[in-house]
């Protein structure tokens, strides 16, 4: 495809062997608050965040800088980078440019440039000025459902293409290949009417088959292709799909700006159009995005994690915070098949995550919640709940949602105390100091581990011994599998903490030093549940997992008086 993509921007030819093809590229953006991001060639950079941060705006803000400076809000400039002469640039606009009938200027996407003020504008170091629509191109939502329409036809042999239609029809390669991506997306064909006079439509459905003797003009083939829809009146979803890809394949400009191209399209079509964008457009271009989606973000960084760079936007009040995962970062994230293969990305996308063990977690404490936040004039907190499953895992999503500023707080059982792993890889994770928490929770584990054992050693042997004693069969059967599983958990004090909760405690230093390393890790958005398991919110409910979930969650969630801890804990997770 890029090879396809290459020969497509020989229009509108501008250059002659003894110079090069003009281009600009941003060197650097720099935010209001200082911060400011370098840029390489050829890179796709992707503006995420919460909702109503400004994704939207500094796409637009960057694109005006390019122009002309004016009160921006998020970003304070951009630093451009130029490759080619005046004299290239010169030949590029009046390649594409219409002259006046009746003056010196020419025309082009609605700006009127003098012949004079080129040279100048192109040596201006970091702006492109009035030169700035040659080189760049803003894709809001609406002009792309508007290149779906009905294009008028041209001339191919003495008119320059002025649609992206016109691409299609100059290139037959290029034209089976978009229809290839079409239908990938769609299941459906794109096709070409090259016989409709004045305009050209593109018709979705089964491309008819030739018979024998007929070519894309005969009339037999052309009854048949009109019987099938246009584009222009199918759903929003396939004409923005349509717009978006089109548009960037053909573009000559070498600073593509697209705000949410996955608008209007499902999810398996937002992460295919990542792909696509990612895979095939040409190398020695930009492209800004301003995305909701993790689907989009999934494609572009499984098909090219190497040219992606993603920018979280963050709104702290009135400032702005900018955080920044480069390529090199998204590579060594994107080894780990969790974040791969789970919706954690979508985290970078919310106000808050909060991380916890298992899949019954989540759904429990965001039932509870939603119950506490389902007063109409109560904001909805942007809280999305995440598992890893298994405490072992959580130090992978702190690490990588961490980097890129996301609010995190986690929610572990009271064992993740036993060991020194993960616990230390959580509480530095989240920014707190392990040398100032480990010797506290040295001393809180040995006062626990000190606590004498359910069983000694004899009793194990004897509650094994007579498990065993009872089974005839061949195999051995699960059930008494487990029924060994629990004698054993019972022999260290740490099951007895985990089911018992904050009660097993001993009373006196050891309960002193409980209080303080479960205080020392909330103050950093760690939170250690003092019921000991999740279970232990209801212990009028049996079962253990998704069975005790599925019952608690029948309840009346907002009055049950046995779920008045759950709801206090979750209060405190959602104004941590």
């Amino acid at each position: 495809m890029e090879s396809i993509l290459n020969n497509l921007e020989a229009h509108p030819q501008p250059q002659k062997k003894e110079s090069v093809t003009p281009k600009a590229l941003l060197r650097n953006i720099v935010f209001k608050n200082k911060d400011v991001i370098s840029l390489n060639e050829d890179q796709i950079i992707v503006f995420v965040g919460p909702n109503n941060v400004g994704k939207s705006l500094a796409l637009r803000e960057i694109y005006t800088l390019l122009g002309h400076s004016f009160r921006s809000v998020i970003i304070s400039e951009v630093e451009t980078i130029k490759y080619g002469d005046s004299k290239s640039v010169d030949t590029l606009i009046n390649s594409v440019a219409k002259k006046g009938a009746e003056d010196e200027y020419l025309r082009f996407k609605g700006q009127a440039i003098h012949p004079d003020n080129i040279s100048r504008s192109w040596e201006d170091e970091n702006r492109l000025s009035i030169l700035a629509p040659l080189f760049s191109k803003l894709l809001t939502t609406e002009e792309r459902l508007k290149i779906a329409n009905t294009a008028e036809n041209i001339s191919i042999l003495t008119e320059s293409p002025s649609h992206p239609y016109h691409f299609l029809i100059l290139n037959d390669t290029f034209e089976k290949e978009f229809n290839k991506f079409f239908k990938q997306a769609f299941g459906l064909d794109l096709i070409v009417n090259r016989a409709a006079g004045k305009v050209i439509p593109l018709h979705v459905g089964v491309s008819p088959e030739l018979e024998s003797g007929e070519d894309r003009v005969s009339s037999g083939y052309i009854k048949k292709l009109s019987m099938l829809p246009t584009i222009d009146r199918q759903g929003d979803g396939m004409r923005s799909f349509v717009g978006v890809l089109l548009s960037a394949f053909v573009a000559f400009e070498s600073l593509l700006f697209i705000d949410e191209p996955e608008a209007f399209l499902h999810p398996p079509q937002a992460y295919l159009l990542g792909q696509m964008l990612a895979a095939n457009i040409t190398h020695g271009k930009q492209i800004f995005l301003a995305t909701h989606s993790e689907d989009l973000l999934k494609g572009l960084i499984d098909k090219s994690p190497n040219r992606v760079k993603v920018i979280r936007i963050e709104r702290n009040q009135n400032t702005n915070e900018i955080n920044e995962l480069n390529s090199d970062a998204i590579k060594t994230l994107w080894r780990d098949p969790l974040l791969r293969y789970s919706n954690i990305l979508s985290g970078i996308f919310h106000s808050k995550v909060i991380i916890c063990e298992s899949d019954g977690d989540c759904r429990f404490f965001g039932a509870v919640m939603d119950s506490l936040t389902d007063d109409k004039e109560q904001v909805k907190p942007d809280v999305l709940f995440v598992h890893c499953g298994g405490k072992q895992r959580i130090p992978v999503i702190v690490n990588a949602l961490v980097r890129l500023g996301v609010k995190l707080l986690v929610v572990a059982d009271i064992d993740v105390l036993n060991s020194d792993s993960p616990l230390r890889e959580i509480y530095s994770g989240l920014g707190g100091d392990w040398e100032g928490l480990e010797p506290i929770w040295k001393r809180l584990k040995s006062e626990i581990e000190n606590k004498r054992p359910e069983l000694e050693t004899s009793d194990v042997v004897s509650g094994i011994n007579k498990i065993i004693e009872k089974e005839t069969n061949r195999v051995f059967p699960k059930t008494s599998v487990e029924a060994i599983r629990l004698l054993l958990k019972k022999v260290s004090p740490w099951s007895e903490v985990k089911s018992a909760g904050k009660s097993f405690i001993p009373a006196g230093e050891a309960t002193k030093l409980f209080s303080e390393v479960i205080n020392r890790c909330r103050s950093v958005g760690f939170n250690i549940l003092e019921v000991g398991e999740l279970e232990g919110f209801d212990k009028t409910v049996g079962g253990h997992g998704p069975k005790w979930v599925h019952e608690v969650l029948e309840k009346d969630l907002k009055n049950e008086p046995q779920l008045e801890d759950a709801r206090r804990f979750v209060s405190q997770l959602i104004s941590q």
